[in-house]
């Protein structure tokens, strides 16, 4: 199976279009998810470059970056194994 240490995340929010580009610390097995949540207090934290840290499991996602706001969702493929992952991310508006 491909690996890699990537992650790209787009949510519409209020009529913008927020990416968050993120790299991984080590190569994990690909994944794709087409139901991605996001928790946010305020669209002002979706700026900058952030570290995180999470887990992929088996069908599901949970990232939690370092100001609070969290990507979660269900995996379209099982994996094999899960892993806990940390990186850093950075925000993009459209």
């Amino acid at each position: 199976m491909p690996e890699s240490r990537k992650l790209t995340a787009t949510f519409l929010i209020d009529g913008a279009i927020y990416i968050i580009s993120a790299n991984f610390a080590s190569s994990l097995p690909a994944f794709t998810t087409n139901k991605a949540t996001i928790t946010y207090d305020e669209v002002s934290q979706l700026t900058s470059t952030r570290s995180f840290s999470g887990y992929i499991g088996f069908s599901s996602l949970e990232i939690k970056l370092g100001n609070g706001v969290v990507v979660s969702g269900i995996l379209g493929s099982p994996l094999q194994r899960g892993t806990v992952v940390s990186g850093w991310g950075t925000w993009l508006l459209n």
